[in-house]
């Protein structure tokens, strides 16, 4: 927790479960539905949920990111990834699949817990990064500065032409097979 009181954790629903299932191990928690204990736990809760409208250029992202071992960029020095990229329909498929399938369970989650999110599309983040930061200050209920400065992002943009041919090759071989599945 900061000085000014707030703590964020970033949560990944793959994780959701393991997380919920630890604070269900606290005394008390044992037998409460999760949005309570989740209230409880955390008082003056609020969601910021994270999603993006391009969900192939995602797992095409995820895809590269789990078969080279490189999850973020920082710099000009490339890292030297664990094994080649290679183009895996299935795989992509699977991750696109994963992914609708995740953002699906947090609209789930925000609706039994009665939340309203403040929703964070990755697309509009990228180009309003400054921007979006004021949002979600704004709907923290923290108050900027007025003199609030932004530091120069260290963290490089990963995407290129590789990733680029596979969302083209994806979606052609996913317009393919649904082509004929239907003659």
């Amino acid at each position: 927790m900061t000085g000014n009181g707030v703590f964020g954790a970033k949560v990944m629903w793959g994780y959701w479960d393991d997380f919920t299932g630890k604070l269900r191990t606290v005394e008390g928690n044992e037998s409460h539905p999760v949005p309570e204990i989740l209230a409880r736990t955390f008082p003056g809760l609020r969601y910021i949920h994270m999603t993006r409208r391009d969900r192939v250029r995602q797992a095409v992202s995820f895809a590269k990111a789990i078969q080279t071992g490189i999850w973020a960029s920082y710099g000009e020095e490339p890292q030297e990834p664990r094994r080649e990229r290679i183009f895996d329909f299935e795989q992509i498929d699977h991750l696109v699949r994963e992914v609708e399938a995740h953002d699906a369970a947090w609209r789930g989650h925000f609706a039994e817990a009665g939340v309203e999110p403040m929703v964070v599309v990755y697309e509009d983040l990228v180009p309003a990064y400054e921007q979006t930061a004021r949002r979600v200050l704004d709907y923290l209920g923290i108050v900027a500065p007025p003199n609030l400065k932004f530091g120069e992002r260290r963290m490089t943009r990963q995407s290129d032409g590789v990733s680029e041919e596979w969302v083209r090759w994806y979606r052609a071989m996913r317009q393919e097979r649904q082509d004929a599945g239907d003659a």
